[in-house]
């Protein structure tokens, strides 16, 4: 939560200083929200309305608001949640009081200036009531204050960086005060302003007259009134007629009278606001008051647009649509422009004057997500425009898309790959294809049917047997379609290396497998043992296994020759593997060895094929006896 705050702080700086930051996030990605609203940075926060208030006292009224508006999204725990809302509505409207009373003080000013002085007086009226309002609403945001302090704990903690801020808030609120004086103060002086100046110039009157109650936009009508200073005409004087902020003149004749051709503006509203004025120029600004006339109002004729487009609601980058509808033709209709505008970016015009079809391009560059599209007729003479808009949702289409490449390779040596890709749409053509295997990269483009091959060469590696990946990023031509990246496992192996394996293994097992010198056994008559359902020892000779038999036999002859060399006692060919094992009983390792012939023999003699595990458990053993009786404990 605190990094929160200063995110907001900076903010605030960049808006001081002029200094552009980039926005931060109300809570930060990796912050438990339960967290941040448990521990508010209460110092940081208060800081930031200083810095609030700092910028309304400066008349920065648009920053202030904007300032106040990031704050608005701190997560904040259910105490301060209110009182905060609170505040930052009171806020806002003091604000927006604020620049209005400024920029009507200003208009007032002007309007002195121009002798216009009934006017200021009656705008005077206004702002007093803006600066009672004001006051009103600053008086409400001291009491927040004091509520949203009592809260935090301010006054219970008075040495603390809490209390530290609250004095360089109330500081901020003060000036604050100050400007809320200010204005009041200029609107004092705006007011003896005008009631000086009115002590000392004649007032005068304007009237205003229209010809016609309603008028067709376009049409020219005739406005006339009289200008008169207490009840004596003013001949020879300018008067500024206004309709809808358009001005146009006319001078008095010798009677006050004056008349003058006004026409009605293309603007496509059902009624418009005419006044006069006089504004006294030249020796008139020291004689005479300004006056301005009653408003009066002009209904105004003119046609709506009826509209009907039937818009479509997906759409993808690059790929055309098609927009329809119906422009009703009406009395004196006349040929039309239709325009088809997706996020303020025209994409379509034509005619139409009745039904219309438009093929629209959607922009290749147009990001995937939810658009606007608008279907837009402009007004023309006395047609008023017509408008029509829809939500858009832009996507790419996904690919389907097939890697085809051999499950085994020789490495060095070459891989052939192969493949295809299919669109919804429309043919995927001179597709770009990214293949990377373990050389260097390729690249090559799909045919018009969306196939693709190559050949791929691979290094020497030492390794013999190779599990590598196979990958093709596929970047299609069409903007409308998603780019696709594939992956295939291939394994790869090398021949070399393996035998070259072999070698060593042969070299290792002729030296480990050889017999030392005979021992003698002790001159005894054996029994022969009842080898009913036994099985005999292999001779010295064993026969060649293969796969994962020769695996366990392996392991079995790696763990015998060690028995054999710590034993003195070499396995005779009439012995079979239980009775060898009985009579090596007394070795450290015997437990183990046991397990192992059991292991062997049922590799020799089941007629099923092994696990993997039993296989590993094997080895394990035999690398276990090998290790104990020929390597000294430490």
């Amino acid at each position: 939560m605190k990094r929160v705050i200063v995110a907001i702080l900076l903010s605030l700086t960049a808006v001081v200083t002029g200094t552009a930051v980039l926005a931060q996030p109300s809570r930060t990605p990796h912050e438990d929200p339960a967290a941040a609203q448990g521990s508010p940075d209460k110092p940081a926060l208060l800081l930031s309305y200083m810095s609030v208030f700092d910028l309304a006292a400066s008349r920065r009224y648009d920053d202030a608001r904007r300032a106040l508006a990031e704050i608005d999204k701190v997560d904040l725990p259910a105490e301060l949640n209110y009182i905060m809302d609170r505040y930052n509505q009171l806020s806002q409207e003091l604000f927006a009081g604020l620049d209005h009373l400024d920029a009507a003080l200003a208009e007032i000013s002007s309007l002195i200036d121009e002798n216009q002085l009934a006017e200021a007086g009656r705008r005077l009226d206004l702002a007093q009531i803006a600066v009672d309002r004001n006051r009103f609403l600053y008086r409400e945001i001291e009491t927040a204050t004091g509520v949203l302090l009592e809260v935090m704990g301010v006054f219970n903690r008075p040495d603390t960086r809490l209390a530290d801020a609250y004095r360089r808030l109330e500081d901020s609120l003060k000036r604050l005060q100050e400007l809320i004086d200010q204005l009041n103060e200029l609107r004092q002086s705006l007011a003896l302003r005008n009631e000086t100046k009115g002590a000392g110039l004649a007032p005068t009157a304007v009237s205003l007259a229209v010809s016609v109650e309603a008028a067709r936009l376009g049409d020219f009508f005739e406005v006339r009134g009289e200008l008169s200073s207490g009840g004596e005409p003013l001949g020879g004087r300018r008067i500024t007629i206004a309709i809808q902020g358009r001005e146009t003149g006319a001078v008095t004749g010798p009677d006050g009278s004056y008349a003058a051709p006004v026409q009605v503006p293309f603007e496509y509203v059902s009624a418009m606001t005419l006044g006069a004025a006089y504004r006294p120029a030249g020796d008139d600004a020291a004689v005479y008051q300004g006056a301005a006339s009653p408003p009066v109002i002009l209904k105004t004729i003119f046609y709506d647009t009826e509209l009907s487009a039937v818009m479509p609601g997906n759409a993808h980058p690059g790929y055309p649509v098609t927009v329809t509808g119906e422009m009703p033709a009406a009395k004196g209709s006349l040929s039309r422009e239709i325009r088809v505008i997706l996020d303020g970016i025209l994409l379509a015009r034509g005619p139409v004057n009745g039904q219309f079809s438009l093929d629209v391009a959607i922009p290749a560059s147009a990001a995937p997500g939810t658009h606007r599209l608008r279907v837009f007729i402009p007004a023309q003479g006395w047609y008023a425009s017509a408008v029509q808009e829809a939500e858009l949702a832009v996507s790419r289409l996904p690919l389907e898309a097939s890697l085809d490449a051999p499950g085994v390779s020789l490495i060095p040596g070459e891989i052939r790959v192969s493949g295809e890709i299919r669109g919804a749409l429309t043919p995927p053509q001179d597709a770009v294809v990214g293949l990377e295997w373990t050389g260097d990269p390729a690249t090559v483009r799909t045919g018009p049917d969306g196939s693709f091959a190559a050949a791929l060469n691979a290094p020497f590696r030492l390794s013999v047997f190779n599990p590598l990946e196979l990958t093709a990023t596929i970047q299609p031509v069409e903007p409308w379609y998603e780019p696709i990246e594939l992956r295939r496992s291939v394994f790869a192996l090398n021949p070399i290396g393996a035998g070259l394996v072999l070698i060593v293994l042969v070299l290792l097992g002729t030296r480990l497998f050889r017999k030392p010198g005979v021992i003698p056994v002790r001159p005894a008559v054996l029994p022969l043992p009842d080898t009913a359902g036994e099985v005999m020892a292999p001779a010295p000779t064993r026969r060649a296994l293969s796969g994962r038999k020769a695996r366990v036999f392996a392991a079995y002859l790696v763990a015998l020759g060690a028995v054999e060399r710590v034993s003195g006692r070499p396995m005779e060919p009439f012995m079979t593997i239980r009775e060898y094992t009985e009579w090596t009983g007394g070795l450290p390792a015997v437990a183990s060895f046991k397990e192992l012939s059991q292991l062997v023999e049922q590799a020799l003699y089941s007629r099923h094929e092994l696990e993997e595990t039993t296989i590993r458990r094997a080895e394990d053993i035999g690398e276990a006896i090998r290790q104990e009786l020929y390597v000294p404990a430490a």
